[in-house]
């Protein structure tokens, strides 16, 4: 996802948690040189589904994911 010129990604994120069912998600954005962390969500369960969706009508950037008990939206910018 491109917002403002600036590219991000999220994704379930193994490495934060050790454990081969991602406890984690993570959104990072790259900063002209390397990618920099941005958010991290851990959870108690499985995160899977990870997405990023900008609302144009108001210019906010939103993370989603879904986990074993429910989807969660999040607005990141």
């Amino acid at each position: 996802m491109v917002y403002n010129g600036v590219p991000y990604v999220a994704f379930d994120d193994e490495s934060r948690d050790s454990d081969p069912e991602p406890k984690a998600a993570t959104v990072k954005y790259f900063d002209g040189t390397s990618w920099q962390l941005y958010a991290g969500y851990p959870d108690t369960c499985d995160i899977e589904n990870t997405y990023l969706a900008v609302d144009h009508a108001n210019g906010s950037l939103y993370f989603t994911y879904t986990d074993c008990a429910y989807a969660m939206t999040v607005q990141i910018h």
